[in-house]
């Protein structure tokens, strides 16, 4: 789990939540059988994906890097020791996964919005059938 250190100064929105830059770990694998593979993950999240082609890799981890932390909204702990990076294709991200209802919630202070949350109902709980 991440650990939580917020800056009292700012208060932190959903979307610093959601550009914040966690590690990238990406390595080249080759099966006993001479087949190369990428494997790619964000460590801090949990998040793992292996594919022949690292474009491939990366497209699928940052899919999974957003359900993660959608899933882990309501209790989810961070550093934001680093400053989110502003990622203009994040809607477009939440989009594909059929998150489209969080968007105008994006700049939302994170508290603000998980308060305005049904009990038991986050961003990705209602979709998690789709997504595991």
């Amino acid at each position: 789990m991440i650990e939580q250190r917020l800056r009292p100064s700012k208060s932190v929105t959903v979307r610093d939540v959601l550009c914040y830059p966690f590690v990238l770990r990406s390595q080249s694998v080759e099966t006993d059988g001479g087949v190369w593979f990428r494997k790619v993950s964000y460590p801090e999240l949990g998040c793992e994906v292996s594919r022949e082609s690292l474009e491939e890799a990366l497209d699928e981890l940052e899919s999974e890097k957003i359900q993660a932390i959608l899933r882990q909204l309501p209790g989810i702990e961070f550093i934001l020791e680093r400053e989110p990076i502003p990622d203009p294709s994040i809607e477009l991200q939440l989009d594909r996964l059929g998150a489209t209802d969080l968007i105008p919630h994006l700049d939302d202070e994170l508290q603000v919005y998980l308060a305005s949350q049904p009990v038991g109902r986050g961003p990705m709980r209602e979709r998690s059938g789709r997504h595991e």
